[in-house]
């Protein structure tokens, strides 16, 4: 994937560059076949992501028995606030190239509804407080 001409004049383009890291053995060694659909979270337990500890479920992928996909990808990041998250969810949405640089191979567009965010990267403290992630009022 290669960048836009505006994406190339912004100044964090530069990151898009970095080396991307390999993945751990384990998320390698889970995603080498499917996991049984009974460890996967169903959506309708998505609040259990709330609970202290890690489920089995976590990293992996399979077919529900309704047919729908399961993906799931851990990523620890210790020392991370959920005033972090909340910087990164609305930074990384104004721009795709924010969002790309947060993973060039997969990720190419992000976008936010212009009712939600502002064109530009202020964010008023109201929006900021009321931020859903996956249906998890935060």
């Amino acid at each position: 994937m290669s960048l836009s001409e505006f994406e190339k004049t912004r100044p964090y383009a530069k990151y898009f560059e970095f080396p991307y890291p390999d993945l751990p053995n384990e998320v390698i060694e889970k995603m080498a076949s499917p996991m049984d659909p009974s460890l996967a979270l169903r959506l309708d337990d998505r609040n259990k992501l709330l609970d202290p500890g890690y489920m089995p479920g976590e990293i992996g992928y399979c077919i529900m028995p309704d047919g729908s996909g399961y993906i799931a990808s851990l990523t620890k990041m210790p020392g991370v606030s959920l005033e972090m998250l909340d910087w990164w969810f609305a930074w990384h949405g104004i721009q795709s190239l924010r969002y790309k640089i947060w993973d060039p191979r997969d990720h190419y567009k992000a976008r936010v509804a212009p009712n939600i965010w502002p064109g530009d990267s202020t964010i008023a403290e109201l929006e900021r407080t009321q931020l859903e992630y996956i249906g998890f009022r935060c």
